[in-house]
C-alpha cells in the first residue's frame, strides 16, 4: 500500500486539473464562437453565421441570409429553399418556402439549430441550398454551396 500511495496522489492531482485543461481547449472562458460561411452563384449571394456552442451544449445556431442579385425579377413570388447537408440521411434535409424574392435591401433570413454541423465540415462535407424561383416566366434553379470564410 505504501508504494501505491504516490501513484494514487498523482492520479488524484491529474483528475482534479483535467476539467480546467479541457475548458481552456474549447474557447476563452467557455464562450460561444462565431464562424462565417458564404455561397455565391450567378443570381444569388448567401451568408451563413454559425454560433459554436460552449460545452455541454450540442446544438449550433445557424443563421442564413439570402439575397437575389441578378436584376429585376418579380419580388412578389414564392421562393423555395431546399437545404441539403452532406451529413444528413435525407435529401433535402429541410424545405422552406419564402414569400418574396429577397433583395439587398430586403434579404430573406432563416435560423436553424443543427447538431452535426462541426463534424460534417471537419471531414469536408458541406451545407448546400438549392434555390427555386421564377424569372421572366421561366422556372430557375441554382445551388449555393457554403464555404468557410477566412477571418
Amino acid at each position: 500500500m505504501g508504494k501505491k500511495l504516490p501513484y494514487l496522489l498523482c492520479l488524484l492531482i491529474l483528475l482534479s486539473i483535467m476539467p480546467a485543461c479541457s475548458a481552456s481547449l474549447t474557447t476563452s472562458e467557455g464562450d460561444e464562437k462565431l464562424r462565417h460561411f458564404s455561397a455565391e452563384t450567378e443570381c444569388w449571394h448567401a451568408s451563413m453565421t454559425v454560433v459554436t456552442p460552449a460545452p455541454p451544449e450540442e446544438y449550433f445556431d445557424i443563421t442564413i441570409e439570402y439575397v437575389y442579385t441578378a436584376g429585376t425579377a418579380d419580388e412578389n413570388q414564392r421562393v423555395t429553399y431546399r437545404h441539403m447537408q452532406d451529413w444528413a440521411e435525407e435529401e433535402p434535409a429541410m424545405v422552406i418556402i419564402g414569400e418574396f424574392l429577397p433583395t439587398p435591401g430586403n434579404p430573406y433570413e432563416k435560423t436553424f439549430e443543427e447538431r452535426e454541423f462541426a463534424r460534417g465540415y471537419s471531414i469536408g462535407q458541406k451545407w448546400k441550398t438549392e434555390v427555386h424561383w421564377s424569372e421572366d416566366g421561366e422556372h430557375k434553379i441554382e445551388k449555393l454551396i457554403f464555404e468557410e470564410e477566412e477571418v
